[in-house]
């Protein structure tokens, strides 16, 4: 979805898309699938997608998680830390 809203080549079937890990376009980068390097221990820190605003030295990190009902506070609590 981020690829076609920024006008990059894209398969008519989302789920057939396979993006390469790192694209670059006009000074922003979008990675995915890629450990993020950070001051403190992360468990899992394969990150769903960052996307790097080279221009602006901003980055916009994505994480998703689908959790069941009965712990979607717990999942919440743990993505915001």
């Amino acid at each position: 979805m981020i690829c076609k809203h920024v006008g990059l080549p894209v398969t008519d079937k989302y789920c057939e898309h396979i993006p390469e890990r790192v694209i670059n376009f006009n000074g922003t980068a979008i990675m995915w699938g890629i450990p993020i390097i950070t001051d403190g221990t992360i468990l899992a820190n394969r990150l769903e997608g960052v996307l790097h605003d080279k221009e602006e030295n901003t980055c916009l990190v994505i994480v998703i998680t689908i959790p069941s009902d009965s712990n979607i506070n717990t999942k919440e609590t743990e993505k915001l830390s």
